[in-house]
């Protein structure tokens, strides 16, 4: 069964970090053999939400709220949960919050989706902005969320 939880990351104990840092490496750095410096000391201005199956954290993403925006931001999946829906539950969730936070809908709801996956963002609403860049070696490109709020 599927469990979906929010967490600020003061109530994040040692075990769960540790999931989530392992599952944050073995995806972005081994999987996508990319370098690059993942614990970037925003995760303590965070939300987390994490995606939970017989009590393995197999998805994740946090939210994080600047002056301007709130950014999605590390959103991860296990490959083994991969094309079951998950990814789309966890964006789902994360717009919730993202309105939670803004209710009144004055902030953009932004992310820096890799290129290769952009389609998957827009079938949620998202729309490209500007010009790809590079983001520890991979593509990646600014969408802005223009669906409801």
């Amino acid at each position: 069964m599927a469990e979906f939880r929010w967490f600020k990351f003061s109530s994040i104990d040692q075990y769960l970090l540790q999931s989530i840092l392992r599952l944050r490496q073995q995806i972005f750095i081994i999987e996508q053999q990319s370098i690059y410096p993942d614990i970037d000391g925003l995760d303590e201005e965070s939300w987390h939400l994490l995606l939970q199956t017989n009590k393995k954290l197999v998805g994740y993403l946090r939210v994080r709220e600047t002056r301007e925006e709130l950014r999605i931001e590390r959103v991860v999946l296990d490959p083994e949960h991969r094309g079951k829906g998950f990814g789309e539950q966890l964006m789902q969730r994360a717009l919730r919050k993202c309105v939670q936070i803004d209710p009144v809908g004055k902030k953009a709801v932004t992310l820096g989706a890799q290129t290769s996956i952009q389609h998957f963002y827009q079938q949620l609403s998202f729309e490209p902005v500007g010009k790809p860049f590079d983001d520890g070696g991979i593509e990646h490109i600014k969408m802005v969320y223009q669906g409801k709020k």
